[in-house]
């Protein structure tokens, strides 16, 4: 795979990483990897200018290592492994480590001055998810690079990534990689692979902070603790979507929250923490990831611990409530030390917050609010803690704020004294085949819970909804026939419902690394729109965004749709065929976009048109 990169030579490695499946014996100390040390010959084809290859040369353990140089000036070169299923698909805590060092002696020249290791994660057919940093280093002596990774509960492939963690002149050299290491949290440490620090402690010899729930806590969250108590049927995680901007980063990957609600609720299902993050991304920004990460994957609760304008929260909300079922979550902010002129007052209105504000917006909208920002200033002022106390830097909030924080956050999944919840027009709603409200035509019976039984010949099911979507649930039975899907009389395969997907910007796309101006200029997912509008005469398809100059202008063009107009970043744009709608208030620091950067989505079509499963006799093991 080869792309070209602007300006700037920033070689990549990847390492796709074989996994050993579950019938195979593992490794050492619980280790997944097949080929760790690289002791085999087998490391994947090579391509284009790129080198990585095993080198004899002062492995860190056994006769051979990883070498990884580039000998292009102008090209990103990735080494590719053949893309191996993940057997551990499900989500999870990990550990990860890996052995690098860098050479500048060596062979080939590269440009790494501090070389990075990274896993990446990607679904089943290989669409990038996300990544997370093992660690780094700039050492000519071999060093143990480790990490804590949460495994995506929708990840199904993985690879390490070596990368520049920084600019850096280009240095004759090569980076080095040896005894990689990736297993389940609980099996390293019961392999002495890894010993977790321990939690962190208040400052200045603080009483621990609690959170107890309160009487009013989960005032609007009853829906999610009906899930919590009862379970799913069939069986399925809850899932819990968290979008925002570092300042949700720092709140960790869920692993407190997660703990904390399973202790209230041991029967609960699985917990699924997924999240979207980006550097200083405000609520308004945040309205695009709702619409292509949130809204599709249908969660069960938002959770949205951010800062911005009123109007931003408002739309992202309206967003939320229009769209999707879940229940939602907003948090005040902790302090931060430019807030320290109007320390230690919670309700004072600063650049990030207007508490009073927020609160009447949640109390519109029926969201729980988590009032940190005042439960925290009550634990600070009867400790004598200063805002400082709680930070790492002038912003961001120290692990011991974080704890904090997911413990006010967690206090809230509790059942309260007065819930509010529509019985009569519920937000989600099961409704038995078998129930008055549904139209039968043909010859059926009930089953069990309510499912429908078919005896023989043709038959229909038919009812009327108002909503963002409908499930059918039962059970699959070989042999069972099939169910065409109709909607408003037309069948689903032509109906207008559809979606996009999430806006990925190449991995080509510029960075200005010599820019001061904002330090989140050198993630390329920073830069480009959040979101886009579908339109009229929809067409499933994937659409690219061009930037055809350095003053906004781009092209927009759909795989089957062809050419399909140009625009400007900085102006409102409807596709020539009406399809794809771009708002600017969506597209973020466009005016650091250049010339040759793309962004990628697709189109797809929100409806089923056939179902393979009428219901004849049930068998649990095939509910779906």
């Amino acid at each position: 795979m080869r792309s070209i990169f602007l300006e700037r030579l920033v070689p990549v490695a990847m390492i796709w990483a074989s996994l050993i499946g579950s019938t195979v014996a593992q490794e050492s100390g619980g280790n997944v990897l097949v080929n760790p040390g690289f002791e085999s010959a087998d490391i994947g084809d090579q391509s284009g200018a790129s080198v990585a290859e095993r080198s004899g040369i002062q492995a860190h353990a056994g006769e051979w290592c990883l070498r990884i140089g580039d000998s292009s000036r102008d090209e990103i070169e990735y080494h590719n492994r053949p893309s191996t299923q993940v057997a551990l698909q499900g989500g999870g805590q990990f550990y990860a480590e890996g052995w690098i060092r860098i050479d500048n002696a060596a062979d080939n020249r590269t440009g790494y001055g501090t070389a990075s290791l990274e896993i990446a994660f990607y679904t089943a057919d290989g669409k990038y998810i996300s990544k997370q940093n093992v660690g780094a280093t700039s050492s000519s002596k071999w060093v143990r690079v480790s990490n804590v990774v949460t495994l995506p509960y929708e990840a199904a492939l993985l690879g390490f990534r070596v990368t520049p963690a920084d600019r850096v002149a280009p240095l004759r050299g090569s980076v080095f990689i040896d005894d990689l290491y990736l297993a389940s949290l609980p099996v390293a440490e019961e392999s002495d692979r890894v010993r977790l620090t321990a939690a962190p402690s208040p400052p200045k010899q603080a009483p621990e902070y609690k959170a107890p729930p309160r009487p009013g806590d989960g005032r609007y969250l009853a829906q999610t603790v009906a899930k919590l108590e009862n379970g799913f049927d069939p069986p399925r995680p809850l899932v819990i979507w968290a979008i925002g901007s570092s300042f949700t980063d720092f709140l960790g990957n869920g692993e407190d929250l997660i703990a904390d609600i399973g202790e209230r609720f041991p029967n609960a299902p699985p917990i699924v923490y997924k999240k979207m993050i980006g550097g200083s991304t405000p609520w308004h920004l945040t309205r695009g990831w709702a619409r292509h990460l949130v809204i599709p994957d249908q969660a069960d609760v938002v959770l949205v611990c951010n800062f911005g304008s009123n109007s931003g929260l408002e739309k992202l909300l309206v967003e939320l409530r229009s769209r999707t079922t879940a229940d939602i979550i907003v948090g005040t902010l902790h302090w931060c030390r430019d807030h320290e002129s109007v320390w230690p007052d919670p309700e004072a209105v600063t650049r990030h917050l207007d508490p009073p504000a927020v609160r009447e917006l949640c109390e519109q909208y029926h969201v729980e609010l988590v009032e940190s920002r005042r439960e925290m200033t009550r634990y600070m002022v009867d400790n004598d803690l200063e805002i400082s106390d709680l930070l790492v830097d002038t912003v961001h909030q120290s692990p011991y704020a974080a704890l904090m924080i997911n413990a006010n956050i967690a206090r809230h999944f509790h059942r309260p004294d007065d819930a509010v919840m529509d019985k009569r027009h519920p937000r989600e709603r099961r409704l038995p085949v078998s129930s008055d409200q549904v139209a039968r035509t043909g010859r059926w019976k009930s089953g069990e819970r309510g499912t429908a039984l078919q005896a023989s010949g043709p038959a229909s099911l038919e009812f009327e909804f108002t909503g963002a979507g409908i499930n059918l649930i039962g059970w699959r039975e070989p042999g069972g026939g099939s169910a065409r899907v109709w909607i408003d009389g037309e069948p689903a395969e032509t109906v207008n419902a559809f979606y996009a997907t999430y806006i990925q910007p190449d991995a080509d796309n510029f960075i200005d690394l010599d820019s001061s101006d904002v330090n989140y200029r050198r993630h390329t997912s920073d830069r480009c729109p959040h979101g886009i509008s579908l339109g009229e005469n929809l067409q499933p398809q994937t659409w690219t965004i061009a930037m055809t100059s350095d003053a906004g202008d781009y092209s927009v063009t759909g795989s089957v749709t062809g050419a399909d107009g140009n625009g400007n970043a900085f102006r409102p744009f409807s596709s020539s065929s009406g399809q794809i709608i771009i708002d600017p208030e969506l597209w973020r620091l466009a005016k650091t976009n250049r010339r040759g950067d793309k962004f990628t989505f697709e189109v797809i079509r929100n409806t089923q048109p056939l179902i393979c499963l009428l219901y004849t006799s049930p068998s649990p093991r095939d509910r779906g």
